[in-house]
This record gives C-alpha cells, sequence and structure tokens, in this order.
C-alpha cells in the first residue's frame, strides 16, 4: 500500500515539475526537468526528508527513547558488515536511511556517520543539499551517457539542466509560451526530433540511429539538434534571419562562430550560451545587457518554431503547443 502511494505520489509530482516547466509530456527526461527547475526528484526528496529526520534523532541528548532506538538499529545493522552498515536487516527504518544515504552518496554509511552529526545543524543541511544537487547532475549524466548510441552525442558536452540559468531568467511574458517550450525541449532533451523520437524500445520503437534521416531536406543526415539547428538546407531561410538578427546584436558573434571548430560548439552557443546570459559583447550595461539578451533568446526561439511549422512531421507534433 505504502509503495503504491509513494508511485502515486511521483506520478503526480513528475506531471506538476512537466507543467510547470512546458516540457514535451511524451519525451520528457526526468533529470533534466528537476535540474531545470532547481528542485530535487521526489527520490532525492525522500532521502533528504530521511536523513533530516534522523539528524533531528541524533542530536538529541543521551538518554531520550527515540536515541535509544537508533542506538539499538545501528547495533542490528552493523553486525553484518564490519564498518557500514548493513541493508535488508528486517528493519525498516534503518533499511530506509541506509537507502537514503547511499542514493545521496553512492555508498553505505559507517555507525559514526549516522550516530555522529556535525555540530552545527547549517552545514550538515548544506552537506546534503549539495549530495543532492551532485546527485542530479550525476543522474544526467549517467542519463545521456546511456542515450549516446541512440544519438544524444551533443548532450555530452553542453552544462548540465542544474547548472544553466534560462529558466531562472525567463520571466512572464518574456516570450511567447508555446515557442518558449522549443527552447525547453531541447535543452532538455525531449523534443521531437528523429534521432530522440524514434529511439523508445519501451515503446517498440528500435529504428537504427543511421536510418533516422531527416525527412525536411535531401541530405540523408540523421536528423539531431546539430543537424536541425546548424546543418538542414530545409531550414537556410530561417537561419539566415536567426544569425542576421544575432549578428545586429552581437556584432563579434559572426566572427566568434566560425571561429568555432565544430559545428556541436555553435549550436551550444545558440541554444545555451545566448539563453544562458553567458555571451557577454559590447559595452552593455547590465540592464542593457539583459534587454539584449532577451531580444537574443527571443530570436533564437522565433527560428525553433519557424523551423517546426515548417517541418514535415515536426509541424504535426508542435501543433497541440501553438
Amino acid at each position: 500500500m505504502l509503495a503504491g502511494v509513494a508511485h502515486t505520489t511521483a506520478a503526480a509530482y513528475n506531471i506538476a515539475a512537466c507543467t510547470a516547466l512546458g516540457t514535451n509530456t511524451i519525451y520528457f527526461s526526468n533529470t533534466a526537468v528537476y535540474g531545470s527547475l532547481g528542485v530535487p526528484p521526489p527520490t532525492t526528496t525522500w532521502a533528504l526528508a530521511t536523513l533530516g529526520f534522523l539528524d533531528k534523532i541524533a542530536r538529541l541528548p543521551n538518554g531520550r527513547m527515540p536515541k535509544e532506538v537508533l542506538y539499538a538499529c545501528v547495533e542490528v545493522a552493523t553486525k553484518a558488515r564490519d564498518g557500514t552498515l548493513a541493508t535488508n536487516t528486517g528493519n525498516s527504518f534503518m533499511d530506509r536511511v541506509v537507502a537514503a544515504f547511499v542514493h545521496l552518496y553512492h555508498r553505505s554509511p559507517t555507525a559514526m556517520e549516522i550516530l555522529t552529526p556535525l555540530d552545527l545543524k547549517t552545514p550538515t543541511r548544506t552537506a546534503r543539499m549539495g549530495a543532492a544537487t551532485e546527485r542530479v547532475v550525476k543522474d544526467w549524466r549517467d542519463s545521456m551517457r546511456n542515450k549516446w548510441a541512440n544519438g544524444a552525442h551533443l548532450y555530452a558536452s553542453v552544462p548540465p539542466p542544474s547548472t544553466n540559468g534560462y529558466v531562472r531568467f525567463h520571466t512572464h511574458n518574456s516570450y511567447e509560451e508555446a515557442r518558449w517550450r522549443l527552447l525547453v525541449q531541447f535543452r532538455t532533451y525531449s523534443h521531437c526530433l528523429r534521432n530522440r523520437v524514434d529511439s523508445r524500445p519501451d515503446k517498440g520503437v528500435t529504428i537504427p540511429v543511421t536510418d533516422r534521416v531527416c525527412l525536411a531536406c535531401n541530405n540523408g543526415e540523421v536528423e539531431d539538434e546539430v543537424h536541425h539547428v546548424w546543418k538542414c538546407s530545409a531550414m537556410d531561410e530561417p537561419r539566415s534571419q536567426l544569425l542576421a538578427t544575432l549578428y545586429d546584436l552581437y556584432p563579434d558573434l559572426s566572427q566568434e562562430i566560425a571561429d568555432i571548430r565544430h559545428d556541436e560548439g555553435r549550436v551550444c552557443m545558440l541554444l545555451w550560451t545566448i539563453p544562458d546570459g553567458r555571451y557577454m559583447d559590447g559595452p552593455y550595461s547590465p540592464a542593457s545587457r539583459a534587454e539584449v539578451r532577451v531580444k537574443a533568446t527571443r530570436a533564437v526561439i522565433d527560428f525553433l518554431h519557424a523551423t517546426h511549422t515548417t517541418h514535415p512531421t515536426l509541424k504535426r507534433r508542435y501543433a497541440p503547443w501553438t
């Protein structure tokens, strides 16, 4: 019963996070969604709450019943494994504590770590939150590494969602929501390009990567993020409009993009560096720099909108968002 309730709660939490960010509800990645929002996923939230409760017990004076029970639980758990606490001891509380610790720190705790908290509460809490942040980054990296063979090459070199700033910069009425969601989808690997939608073995989709060619042009190249944003000949006109706008806003950008050695780097510049506000060209004041970044980001999402409304397959998937 508890597992069923937990599963239902996590599912509702996932839907709420997905809705708040505006990702594609079919192809979204949990690790990207939560990282972009800056909140921990359900399992990490549970681990933080469990270890926070444990910390309160460990700080009680000796002789208090909860702390004596904790000592007894730790004694049982340490009998099976020297130095670290065992799992599956038959004590559900201790099993949950160890599972929460393993989730955050990727190893079993020692008895000393459970019974002797740090001297101050704030460093302890900060350490737990730091571990949670590292967990989000690790989950994202692991997820993209597992998808490498299915065409997710670009995401091995871009900043993980938990470290970027484009969501934090987004304010109401800055952009048209439908177009904004397209940028979110590209940033979270939840877009509808063929390298993504044709790589779902859970749905019986097993098209080889080399056969997922772009249907909008005759280049015969796999339809991935780099092809769609930078190389697809069917998107030359909106791409030219995008670059003209960006070069007007950032006079040095043309040469900098030309100097980038790989197309992956150029796509990263357009979809990550500029929306994140990490490209600072020109003697702008902080206020004008923010205004220029918004205009540049709007140009990027207008480009994505134009490519989706003219693409033979993407325009069908994009229709519900317009």
